[in-house]
């Protein structure tokens, strides 16, 4: 019988890191997390298709591990456009966990992941933060501490949330001290009177290309800490 106060979560993965997602399984269950693992559900005799179907039909939240082996998988790409489609009706959430450098699929690109690659610690932290965060604006900027920075933005994706936060909650003067912080210039000598919004586009690619982004995070840290740590 399913506990309902507990979150139940799905286990998309390559079958080569099953070591990596028995570990996760366990430290999850440990932190009282209802996990669908394929191990432990999948019996003999039983219909792969359909114990796979109700799997992702219940679950709260589909985490997906991000690997060579698992971005190339067939099966693993099935159940991601099954858990997505899920999510746009409410049924659910996709959580993507990094566990290695990858190519990340597209439709994942603006989403926040927790990031196991340095540490399955903090890697965990982070997961289980996420699951107590989701649903809530995502700026592509994580709080503070080793866990909270291990919920990391694809670059697609942090270009594209930075500039939807600069654009709509700073104002011009805010977004010209974040230029000349980051840059040295000022912003009015290189856009003049162009829209706050363009301005906001140059910022971030001129950043980008200097390999500034990580600077223009925690100067928005020292201007709105409001934002940077919401």
């Amino acid at each position: 019988m399913r506990d309902p106060a507990k979150a139940r979560i799905f286990i998309s993965h390559s079958s080569k890191d099953k070591a990596f997602v028995r570990k996760l399984v366990d430290a999850l269950k440990k932190h009282l997390v209802e996990v669908w693992f394929d191990e432990s559900e999948i019996k003999v005799a039983d219909s792969l298709v359909r114990r796979i179907s109700e799997g992702l039909k219940n679950a709260d939240y589909l985490v997906i591990v991000l690997s060579e082996a698992s971005v190339s998988s067939r099966w693993v790409e099935q159940e991601l456009n099954v858990a997505l489609t899920n999510q746009i009706s409410g049924k659910g959430i996709v959580l993507p966990v990094l566990l290695e450098d990858c190519e990340i699929p597209i439709l994942l690109s603006d989403r926040l992941y927790a990031d196991f690659r340095e540490s399955f610690d903090v890697g965990l932290q982070a997961l289980l933060a996420a699951f107590g965060h989701e649903g809530e604006s995502v700026t592509g900027i994580a709080p503070s501490g080793p866990a909270a920075q291990a919920i990391s933005i694809s670059p697609t994706g942090l270009r594209k949330n930075l500039q939807r936060l600069l654009s709509d909650r700073m104002s011009r003067s805010e977004v010209g001290g974040l230029w000349y912080a980051v840059l040295e210039t000022r912003m009015d000598d290189e856009m003049g009177q162009r829209p706050k919004p363009d301005c906001v586009v140059e910022l971030i690619e001129q950043a980008k290309s200097q390999k500034k982004l990580t600077q223009l995070l925690e100067e928005l840290r020292q201007i709105r800490p409001d934002l940077a740590d919401p």
